[in-house]
């Protein structure tokens, strides 16, 4: 268990990480407002948008790892 396995766990760690908050902030937008009032307030849109990103990057940075292991 040198360096690199370190390293590694520490990556995978924050990549799941990013996908609970991204999806689960994202769930929690959805769930606890209504629609009309969610994407017409500005900050809804931008929270949002942010957790959509934080998720949906680090589900595909994941994915990407487990194709072709090693490459970043």
């Amino acid at each position: 268990m040198g360096n690199n396995f370190w390293r590694t766990v520490d990556a995978y760690v924050f990549r799941l990480f990013g996908v609970v908050v991204g999806f689960f902030g994202c769930y929690s937008l959805v769930q606890n407002n209504d629609a009309s009032e969610l994407f017409v307030n500005s900050y809804g849109v931008s929270f949002l948008i942010i957790f959509a990103l934080l998720g949906f990057y680090s589900t595909f940075s994941i994915v990407k790892d487990i194709i072709r292991p090693g490459r970043q």
